[in-house]
């Protein structure tokens, strides 16, 4: 794809974004492990300069990271009012990222947010990890469907449309995921003191099956919550919100050190 792109006449890119479903040592621009896509050690930043030379500054950022951006701005430069909150994202593997004081915590190795690993069963199946029990294999997309009795290719539509539909087995894998998710984020909020959950991916589009159980699950077990509501937001960007998130991102970096970007021989 990045091949076959053209940059427009009259304009200069700044910076090119990769969100990945994995986790990234962002200052050597290498994917440390992506699991789901098999990948290991690979430095993406060198394989996109070598496609196309005209790319400005290439990032490579997790892609529930990245969607986190897409929240916490609402414009570039500008913070939204949410700022402080989990950002969960669900498709085949679940990332999340948190971010708390209107910055994105990355942990010592910039690794943080594996949240579809945190594990939930200790007896439950084997996951892509190499783990076990991990919360991926109850809520993750290719989990959901096995569990619903559903083939890979039939994708959230149909699962959605059995569930609506009234199909038992489709609500008891939907059930057991919003258990399973419940559980996982309870213990995340009880740890971190934070009150507000956006959901994307997957589960914005899954919400209104899941937030009943989800509800009640948090209730349950955020010890918190007893004298504070937890806010459930679902994220409205659908499909693109690493990549709104991820140009949110790259315009807060060149915001905080424009003269970088400037050609040397103008510095």
């Amino acid at each position: 794809m990045l091949g076959r792109w053209a940059r427009p006449r009259g304009t200069t890119v700044l910076g090119t974004g990769l969100c990945v479903p994995g986790l990234v040592d962002r200052g050597r621009g290498i994917v440390v492990t992506a699991p789901n896509l098999g990948w290991a050690d690979v430095d993406m930043v060198s394989q996109l300069h070598a496609t196309i030379a005209d790319l400005g500054r290439v990032i490579v950022v997790n892609e529930a990271d990245a969607a986190a951006y897409g929240v916490l701005y609402q414009r570039p430069g500008a913070l939204s009012a949410t700022r402080d909150f989990i950002y969960v994202s669900g498709e085949v593997g679940i990332g999340a990222a948190v971010v708390a004081g209107g910055e994105v915590f990355e942990g010592t190795h910039g690794w943080a947010g594996e949240f579809g690993h945190m594990c939930v069963e200790r007896s439950g199946p084997r996951c892509g990890c190499g783990s076990n029990g991990c919360l991926e294999q109850y809520v993750g997309q290719d989990a959901l469907l096995r569990n619903a009795g559903l083939e890979r290719e039939a994708g959230v539509g149909e699962l959605i449309e059995r569930f609506d539909a009234g199909d038992a087995g489709v609500r008891d894998a939907v059930d057991l995921a919003a258990v399973s998710l419940g559980s996982a984020l309870a213990n995340a909020l009880n740890l971190l003191d934070l009150d507000t959950v956006v959901f994307g991916g997957n589960f914005a589009l899954l919400y209104p099956r899941l937030e009943m159980i989800l509800r009640s699950e948090l209730k349950y077990r955020v010890l918190a919550s007893r004298w504070k509501d937890i806010e459930l937001l679902v994220d409205e960007h659908g499909n693109t919100a690493a990549a709104i998130g991820i140009c949110l991102q790259h315009f807060e970096i060149f915001l905080g050190d424009p003269n970088s970007w400037l050609e040397p021989e103008l510095t």
